[in-house]
């Protein structure tokens, strides 16, 4: 049987182990505060705050980048220069030194003429398929003192033009030449110092006028020949 002051006196010791043990837990708390331990009750959900509560800021509205407005560029504007063709009766380098000139015939007739001063030995291309005739100097109405190489066309039912290509000047050829073909040599420049027109050469391109029945200069073969000449 236990007495009462017997139970006073435990009751003071249990409540001084008490007290003991309560300090110890007290102490261990704040230690585990300070080092960083997590004193969530095991079992216990923590809960994470959203990284939206965490930063409250707005994030920007990104704007649609706009492509560049090209401006259109305005086409820069160039003279074409057109080359010069190649020479068909001459040697290139001597067709630029062609000057046109007018001759007069006896009755009051007009033609144009080209003019030429060339050196020795130059040959002289017809420009078209033909028959081959010469004057010696009479009958050469440009200059009765000079030789003439000349072809023509025959007329005949499907060309009645009686085109014509005569040189005329300081030349020499082959007399004994009948029947030309377009590209074939007719002449060649001699050394005579022979002038006709102020050149060396003359060059007459005629044909007959279906019309006036007469014949004048052929304009369309002449610039044909000629485009630099003949505007």
């Amino acid at each position: 049987m236990i007495t009462t002051e017997t139970s006073r006196k435990i009751s003071r010791r249990d409540l001084l182990s008490m007290v003991i043990k309560s300090v110890t837990l007290l102490g261990l708390a704040k230690i585990s505060v300070a080092c960083g331990k997590d004193n969530t009750p095991s079992g216990a959900t923590q809960e994470t705050p959203s990284a939206s509560s965490q930063i409250p800021s707005e994030s920007p509205t990104a704007k649609a980048t706009e492509a560049p407005t090209l401006e259109p560029t305005q086409a820069s504007t160039r003279t074409e220069i057109q080359p010069t063709p190649p020479c068909q009766i001459l040697e290139d380098k001597y067709c630029s030194s062609a000057r046109l000139t007018e001759w007069k015939n006896s009755v009051g007739q007009i033609f144009k003429v080209v003019s030429l001063d060339l050196p020795e030995g130059v040959s002289i291309i017809t420009p078209f398929d033909g028959t081959f005739t010469y004057s010696d100097g009479p009958g050469n109405l440009v200059d009765p003192n000079a030789p003439a190489a000349v072809v023509y066309k025959p007329v005949s039912e499907s060309d009645q033009s009686n085109l014509t290509f005569m040189v005329t000047g300081d030349i020499e050829f082959d007399r004994s030449q009948i029947e030309i073909k377009k590209g074939d040599v007719i002449a060649r420049t001699g050394n005579t110092g022979l002038k006709v027109l102020d050149g060396t050469i003359a060059i007459v391109i005629t044909s007959l006028d279906p019309e006036k029945k007469t014949f004048g200069t052929d304009e369309a073969l002449l610039e044909n020949l000629f485009p630099n000449l003949v505007k």
